[in-house]
């Protein structure tokens, strides 16, 4: 069955009552694709992991968007980042890593980098593909074949594997021998990325076994329509189950949705050539970094593939091992006897449904409650302010600030936690914070104009 019209409007909600035919795509009898067979096994590991000298933000070009775009329906229905390589969002951390790690070992028996190749390898070779071709040909010996769908199911609804009989028919009547390539192929470029993620391979090794199957994905099928109902079709027939069933519905939701972004996965041009664009990536980190910081400005990471930028006054101390390892932008403020007057930290993310102004206000406050019940228990003097928003340029910045000192110590600090949307694709999140110890006077106070400098100048 058709899940996809070819003026990418919304073909399907999750109450849709009926579907139209596949047969739209390609006609019935044989589908205009070469008859290819499966690929070539990719080549064996060399050496333990090492990482790669350069990142997804080095060598971020159309090729290595297309590969993420191969699996954007699973990336979307598990809500993961449409960009970035395995769909980790920013960079993801110990926790995410072992999640990825359990789920690879799970699903797939994928224990350590000795594993990657072999399973990737028969998921490319063999996969579902084998099992679909077993179902055509016994659709064939049943004479079903050259009928319509709706008239050879009608023969066969007595039959227990009617679902996957009725998703191989749909499948073949449109792409032949390929039927199956999307849920395969698609599924080992996902496999890599998570394997990348995992650490068993690095994102060199990754884009080098994934080009081969991209490739081949691409010359299968002549749309990413077509690329997408493969892929959900397979699903289908490897759950056993049809096109109007709830899990299938769910994945044509996510691919609806997905085709009507305007610069969403699929925004990438189909039949964009793939080649190696990694080659020199040390190179182009080298590069990429003295661009970040050109003209005085000071980077801001937003997951694998994007960059803000923030110009500041020279007294402002930019710390690059931060930036590299943490993927986060601190800076120090030095004061006229180049000592620290106060520390400023930036980070940014994508705006979706995880990461909003509003969220990013509730966590502060929660982090702000806390902080003020341990204040109190110690007996220290703690202040906290309302949120409060001012304009900086076209920027509306929401900010709080907080101030304690220590009763034992005398200690004190100031703190401000400012955030802003920016260019309706960022949430822009700054802290600054200052300590001092007893009797000592804070540069920053109640009435610090310090946004005015902290977000006068950002580009992306």
């Amino acid at each position: 069955m058709k899940i996809i019209k070819k003026n990418k409007k919304k073909v399907l909600s999750l109450i849709m009552a009926s579907m139209v035919t596949i047969s739209a795509f390609g006609g019935c009898g044989k589908p205009s694709q070469d008859e290819g067979t499966s690929m070539e096994k990719l080549g064996k590991l060399e050496g333990n992991y090492k990482k790669s000298p350069f990142e997804q933000i080095d060598v971020n070009s159309d090729t290595v968007k297309w590969m993420c775009s191969a699996y954007a329906v699973y990336t979307k229905y598990n809500n993961k980042d449409l960009s970035a390589i395995g769909g980790v969002k920013e960079s993801g951390g110990e926790y995410e890593q072992e999640r990825i790690k359990r789920t690879l070992s799970e699903g797939w028996h994928i224990e350590n980098r000795d594993d990657v190749v072999e399973v990737v390898n028969n998921l490319i070779t063999e996969g579902y593909g084998g099992e679909y071709k077993k179902v055509v040909k016994k659709l064939e010996e049943k004479g079903l074949l050259d009928l319509s769908t709706e008239e050879a199911m009608a023969k066969l609804e007595d039959d227990s594997d009617l679902p996957r009989y009725q998703d191989a028919h749909e499948m073949y009547t449109a792409y032949g021998e390929h039927g199956m390539d999307g849920w395969d192929y698609c599924r080992a470029l996902q496999v890599l990325g998570d394997c990348y993620q995992a650490e068993y391979i690095n994102l060199e090794e990754c884009l080098d076994l994934s080009l081969p199957i991209a490739k081949k994905l691409q010359s299968s099928f002549k749309s990413w329509e077509e690329v997408a109902d493969s892929y959900i079709h397979g699903y289908a027939f490897w759950q056993e189950e049809t096109m109007e069933d709830v899990e299938p519905r769910f994945r044509i939701e996510a691919y609806t949705e997905l085709a009507e972004m305007p610069e969403g996965p699929y925004s990438v041009p189909y039949d964009t050539k793939l080649e190696n664009t990694w080659g020199n990536g040390e190179q182009k980190k080298e590069e990429r970094k003295d661009k970040e910081i050109e003209d005085g400005y000071t980077p801001i990471r937003c997951g694998e593939t994007d960059v803000l930028q923030v110009r500041l006054p020279e007294e402002y101390i930019f710390k690059k091992e931060s930036y590299e390892k943490y993927n986060i932008t601190e800076l120090d403020k030095m004061g006229p006897d180049d000592k620290k007057e106060y520390s400023v930290t930036y980070k940014a993310v994508y705006l979706d449904e995880e990461n909003s102004a509003e969220m990013e206000q509730e966590d502060i406050l929660k982090a702000i409650e806390a902080t003020k019940a341990r204040a109190e228990e110690a007996g220290d003097t703690y202040e906290v302010g309302e949120v409060s928003t001012m304009q900086v340029g076209d920027l509306t910045i929401s900010y709080i600030m907080e101030q304690n000192v220590e009763k034992e110590s005398g200690s004190q600090y100031i703190k401000y936690n400012a955030w802003t949307e920016v260019g309706g694709k960022y949430l822009l999140v700054c802290s600054v914070a200052e300590g001092a110890l007893k009797d000592k006077t804070l540069t920053l106070d109640w009435n610090s104009d310090i946004f005015q400098t902290l977000f006068s100048d950002i580009k992306w």
